[in-house]
């Protein structure tokens, strides 16, 4: 019974993990392509910015 609970505990914990890699990607991409964009605008900054918003 300890077993089966470890491992739906495990199976759980590996989802959640693999659904925030996902999401973590996912933002990491859009700040790619707002930096990509500001700096296409003109601004210097914005690969500076582009490493600190993920820290948030």
């Amino acid at each position: 019974m300890l077993q089966a609970k470890a491992n739906q505990d495990n199976q759980l914990f590996q989802q959640l993990r693999i659904d925030g890699k996902a999401t973590r990607k996912s933002l990491t991409d859009t700040l790619k392509a707002f930096a990509t964009y500001a700096t296409d605008q003109g601004s210097k900054g914005a690969a500076g910015r582009f490493t600190r918003y993920p820290k948030w």
